[in-house]
Parts: structure tokens; C-alpha cells; sequence
């Protein structure tokens, strides 16, 4: 058997912190497997939240975009072979672009990820066998979309309270879910906690009424779910590396938003 036929490539590629990638297409299918860092993908008309142990396959000629954390991140990009696409698409749905993510996965990353930098006369044999148990554990275990209604509906629930009280029961109440299996979901398919998913959507309401009105700060803060203008001061400067004030005063200087973020 041709060995192409299950993998025709396999390399590495690090992306820059806060690297933002327009809308693109790839002319082939592919395989990406999450080393380190995080990343924010747009696909499908959905957001994806991808970070290390992540497996995501992307279809031929499917548009999506990246935002990348302040980390960036370290991928591995698997080109398969037809024999791969088949065992792949007897198993789920890949036109959907779905993802799976499991505590394996993240150590056949690093593995992988130590025999790409450190190859040795096994090396070769060694990434195929660990590329093929990522691919089997992709195919058979519950990939994150059979979690999308359940974990969707927890992120609904999240988003239409952001500037809200409520605690994780009320989250795991609300979708019949343990607590503990909702944070440890939701963290796996969005890469961050429901707390840190809360806190940079207060940041990113209160950064669009600091460039959008001349309110005073104090008022964005308590209207955006915080408990005083020092809790946001602090929490923005968390996200975006500077103060509310700051970033109102860039805004005003240059007219242009001063910073990416997820």
C-alpha cells in the first residue's frame, strides 16, 4: 500500500501572537492539530474557540478566518491521503468542518510536535503511527460537534446573561448538566473558562461604548456588568493592556481601535 494514500504530509507551523487572518480558502482538505497557544476560528457562519489537543478538520475550499490569542500558537498540519478521507467520512459529517478535542490528543500533539523538532531515524515512523492514532481517536471518539447543541445552548445561556449575576448551576441548570462537566466542556471547546468567556464580553461591550460615546466610565463600567470603574480598569487592562482612559484616548487620536483581541 502506497502510504500517501493515508498521509501525503506532515509540518509544523507557529503563528504570531494577536495574528489576525482574513477570510481564506485552502484548495485541499486538511488536518490541524493543536500544539500550544489558541486561536479564534470563523467558519461555517460560527465561532470556534480551538486551543492545545485540538483536532479540526478543514474541507477543500472553505472559507474561515483566524484570530489568534496573545500566545499564538503552534500547529500541526496533516495533509490526508484518500484512503484517509474515506475511513474519515464513513465516520462523521466532514463538510461541516467538525472538531474533536480529548486529553489524548493533546499528548500525541506534543509528541508529534517532539519528533518534527528532534528527528531521528525512527522519527519518520514514528509521527505516521502517532498521526494515525490522532486520526482514529478523531473518528471514534464524540467529536465537539455532537456536544454543539447542549454546549451552543450553555454559551447562549452565558452570553444572554454576561452582564448578570449567576453561577455555574444556573449554566448547567439550564442545559441539564452536571457543573463540572459543563466547565470542563465548555473550557475544551472554547478555550476558556465560562468566567473568562463573561469577562471579555463585558470588556469588549464596554471598549465599544468607550469608542462610540463620551459617557463617563464609571457608568460603562456599572452598565456593563461590573462592580466599579477599578473592576473594569482592571479587567480591561487584563484584555487589552491598557486603561479604559487609555484606550478612549488612543481611539479619540487616531480614530481606529487600538488593539486586537479575541
Amino acid at each position: 500500500m502506497d502510504t500517501r494514500s493515508l498521509l501525503r504530509s506532515v509540518r509544523m507551523k507557529h503563528y504570531a501572537a494577536s495574528l489576525v487572518m482574513a477570510r481564506h480558502r485552502h484548495p485541499e482538505p486538511s488536518l490541524c492539530l493543536v500544539v500550544d497557544g489558541a486561536y479564534a476560528q470563523y467558519t461555517h457562519g460560527r465561532e470556534e474557540r480551538h486551543a492545545i489537543g485540538h483536532l479540526m478538520f478543514c474541507p477543500a475550499d472553505e472559507p474561515h478566518a483566524q484570530a489568534f490569542a496573545r500566545s499564538g500558537a503552534l500547529k500541526i498540519h496533516l495533509s490526508p491521503g484518500p484512503e484517509m478521507l474515506d475511513v474519515l467520512a464513513r465516520r462523521v459529517a466532514l463538510q461541516s468542518a467538525p472538531f474533536a478535542c480529548a486529553d489524548a490528543l493533546v499528548s500525541i500533539a506534543r509528541r508529534i510536535a517532539t519528533e518534527l523538532l528532534r528527528p531521528d531515524g525512527c522519527s519518520a515512523l514514528a509521527v505516521e503511527s502517532l498521526v494515525l492514532e490522532a486520526v482514529d481517536r478523531f473518528g471514534r471518539a464524540e467529536p465537539a460537534d455532537a456536544h454543539a447543541a447542549w454546549l451552543r445552548s450553555a454559551r447562549d445561556y452565558v452570553e444572554s446573561r454576561a452582564f448578570e449575576a449567576f453561577t455555574l448551576a444556573d449554566v448547567a441548570g439550564a442545559v441539564d448538566r452536571h457543573p463540572i462537566h459543563v466547565a470542563r466542556e465548555f473550557k475544551r471547546a472554547y478555550a476558556c473558562t465560562v468566567g473568562d468567556h463573561v469577562r471579555r464580553l463585558r470588556v469588549r461591550t464596554a471598549a465599544a461604548l468607550l469608542r462610540s460615546s463620551r459617557r463617563p466610565i464609571a457608568e460603562i463600567a456599572g452598565e456593563c456588568g461590573f462592580y466599579d470603574q477599578a473592576h473594569l480598569t482592571r479587567s480591561f487592562r487584563a484584555v487589552h493592556g491598557m486603561t479604559p482612559g487609555a484606550y478612549r484616548n488612543a481611539v479619540s487620536a487616531t480614530g481606529a481601535n487600538p488593539v486586537q483581541s479575541l
